[in-house]
């Protein structure tokens, strides 16, 4: 049988979903905290993790209200 794609680079793939997702969770929940406006938040989770805009806010929204 053959594998379209290999099980440890599919792995490695899901890790480092897990880890941003933990990352974004915990900036958003430490900035909140200090009081940085959703929009900031916004700007600094997309400058550091070098993601598109619209991708960050729909993932700080998921956690803006936690």
């Amino acid at each position: 049988m053959m594998h379209l794609y290999d099980q440890e680079e599919i792995m490695r793939v899901h890790d480092m979903r897990i880890r941003r997702d933990s990352g974004i969770m915990n900036v958003v929940a430490v900035l909140k905290e200090m009081e940085v406006s959703f929009v900031e938040v916004v700007d600094k989770i997309a400058g550091q993790f070098n993601m598109p805009q619209e991708r960050v806010r729909t993932e700080v929204e998921e956690y803006w209200n936690k």
